[in-house]
């Protein structure tokens, strides 16, 4: 199983990411980074990460082939914004390149 995080440099992110790379079923897992200088050491030296240069604000940076899952964890808005329309992008962008898991 192949499951993309993005963002990953939040720490809900990095967390999710943690979780992933411990898990025993051993899914291989990419995370979506802004500024790739944020990708965590320990990340960059696991066998099973990968990670890749893209921003959730714009659809056009955003690849999800081969994704098995996307995992979309948006930060917290506390300012007068519509809060739906930054997970828009990577919503639109995961359902053109992921397929459907049915467990």
């Amino acid at each position: 199983m192949h499951i993309t995080v993005a963002p990953a440099s939040t720490q809900t992110g990095q967390a999710a990411i943690r979780f992933l790379l411990a898990d025993p079923s051993s899914p291989a897992v990419r995370g979506v980074y802004r500024n790739l200088t944020k990708v965590p050491d320990e990340f960059k030296l696991h066998p099973r990460f990968e990670a890749v240069q893209g921003d959730i604000n714009d659809a056009s940076s955003l690849h999800f082939e081969g994704s098995d899952a996307v995992l979309n964890i948006q930060p917290a808005i506390y300012e007068d914004r519509d809060t739906i329309a930054p997970p828009r992008p990577c919503r639109a962008t995961s359902r053109r390149q992921s397929r459907r898991l049915h467990l």
